[in-house]
């Protein structure tokens, strides 16, 4: 089809372009810092003045052969998927739990589920802290993920939730 049947009015059509545009610039000012970041990691400066001849990834290189770093990223990966594997396990028995005929304490259970998102996070991160040397549970990269699934439990429970309500009885 032709362009003005397709689009309408001219009104339409100038809507149309103003939306275009608008997203156009949304996208801009989203991305242009972590493009400006990724180019500028890989020119060196000296004293504030790019030194274009001597591109390269060597700054990568020195940050990837760090023996502390990547071990820091490694335990960074074994926290998050030990927080999604918590929080997903947790969200799903809670949800079917809550969802079924016998549960009781439904909006306790609920609320207490929703709770690391009504208090700030540093709260609740000192309050499972100090409940954790209260307990005298050793600090380490399972409280760490553990911590970390009280704050995803909420967002599953409330997908996991949503989803077995739409499901057909």
């Amino acid at each position: 089809p032709e362009w003005s049947a397709w689009m309408g009015t001219r009104s339409d059509r100038t809507v149309c372009i103003l939306c275009a545009v608008l997203f156009a610039l949304t996208v801009i000012v989203l991305y242009a810092p972590i493009l400006l970041t990724a180019l500028l990691s890989v020119v060196p400066q000296n004293f504030g003045i790019l030194q274009w001849p001597q591109t390269g990834p060597e700054a990568y290189l020195t940050l990837f052969s760090n023996a502390d770093l990547m071990q820091s990223l490694g335990d960074s990966i074994k926290v998050a998927l030990g927080a999604s594997v918590i929080a997903s396990i947790a969200a799903v028995l809670l949800a079917l739990y809550i969802d079924s005929q016998a549960a009781m304490g439904r909006k306790f259970i609920e609320s207490l589920v929703y709770l690391p998102f009504i208090m700030p996070s540093i709260i609740t991160g000192l309050s499972l802290l100090l409940y954790f040397s209260a307990m005298s549970v050793p600090l380490n990269l399972l409280t760490v993920a553990t911590g970390h699934s009280v704050f995803v439990l909420a967002i599953v429970y409330r997908l996991v939730s949503v989803r077995l309500g739409n499901l057909p009885r």
